[in-house]
């Protein structure tokens, strides 16, 4: 587990006693880089997958475009980290049809529809679906 920077900012101001500005600096990046670690963060501004066959999705991608011109069965594996967030879109004319392989409550699938979208967040032992846009939850 990483350890939180704290920044030395003196008794009073320009007093001599606190974090040079270099220092500062170097502590405020430690703090970003182990908070963008914690949260799952990617190198790349924008991970996304795009899945056009039968498959699992991918749980550290945040973003999944179905496209599939028929039905399109994807499995959703578990995430390790609570508040991990997916999001499905449907950018063509198959039913998407999202299939956790545990979630929070009774739902065991959704099915996506052209055009519309949902989003699932992990959460301790199963997903939960927090937005729904023209979906089908069964």
């Amino acid at each position: 587990m990483s350890t939180r920077e704290i920044l030395q900012t003196g008794t009073v101001a320009n007093d001599g006693t606190g974090d040079t500005l270099r220092d500062a600096a170097d502590k405020l990046n430690t703090n970003f880089v182990n908070l963008w670690n914690h949260i799952g963060g990617q190198d790349s501004d924008f991970n996304s997958e795009t899945i056009t066959i039968d498959t699992a999705a991918s749980p550290t991608s945040p973003i999944s475009f179905c496209n599939a011109s028929s039905a399109l069965a994807v499995s959703l594996p578990d995430a390790t980290l609570d508040g991990t967030s997916k999001r499905f879109l449907n950018i063509n004319s198959g039913t998407a049809t999202i299939t956790p392989s545990n979630t929070n409550g009774s739902w065991t699938n959704v099915a996506v529809t052209q055009g519309r979208g949902v989003e699932v967040v992990w959460h301790s032992t199963g997903w939960i679906v927090v937005g729904v846009d023209g979906i089908t939850v069964s």
